[in-house]
């Protein structure tokens, strides 16, 4: 009896080690392409104010901008990057001492074919307030699927814009750049610990 139960273990061991191998993760196919482009966008945020956990003052600044993103090197990527650019559901929300702020909104590019080219989040660190005509500093980074097709490998749709971004934010637009053809703007990394970000469900005004 005692043979036949090991028996029966070292077969149930094979089948398994054997199941194992068989479903092993295949290797992939990567794909890594230098994505560089500018944005200019106008809008007209509106802006309430409200006391903080820590009894400071904060602006929190609402709305969307809309214009264009273009590509610097046109094919550089397996998608178009030029087109009509909206960064919509902007909270902007700004520590009235310090300065500095966390920006979040959803983006979307739509191609010339009107489709929406990539979907997903924007979220910066900003520094300053955005007195009337004043640009300020801010960066951040991108996250956003393309929801077009590319060359037909599979899986669809599994390809993602990740983009390290500098900005200048205003109330009435916005100018930013992603990519190492760029032209820095010259300003600092900003950092910053914030329930805001990168979702926020706490902490706007």
């Amino acid at each position: 009896m005692r043979k036949k139960l090991l028996f029966g273990a070292f077969g149930v061991m094979c089948a398994c080690t054997g199941g194992l191998i068989v479903h092993a993760a295949t290797p992939g196919i990567p794909e890594i392409d230098n994505a560089d482009a500018t944005i200019s966008v106008q809008g007209n945020l509106t802006q309430t104010a409200c006391v903080g956990e820590d009894g400071i003052s904060y602006t929190t600044l609402i709305g969307k901008y809309t214009g264009g993103e273009s590509e610097n090197v046109a094919g550089s990527t397996d998608y178009p990057l030029t087109g009509k650019l909206a960064i919509k559901m902007i909270k902007w929300t700004i520590n009235g001492s310090t300065g500095r702020g966390i920006f979040t909104s959803n983006i979307v590019l739509t191609n010339s074919a009107g489709m929406t080219q990539y979907s997903g989040r924007l979220t910066l660190v900003s520094d300053g307030f955005p007195a009337t005509g004043a640009l300020i500093p801010a960066r951040g980074w991108i996250q956003a699927n393309f929801k077009t097709n590319d060359d037909g490998v599979a899986p669809p749709n599994d390809d993602n814009l990740i983009a390290n971004v500098e900005f200048k934010l205003g109330v009435g637009g916005a100018v930013g750049q992603f990519g190492n053809l760029n032209a820095t703007f010259g300003f600092a990394n900003y950092s910053a610990v914030t329930n805001l970000a990168p979702n926020p469900a706490d902490g706007t005004c």
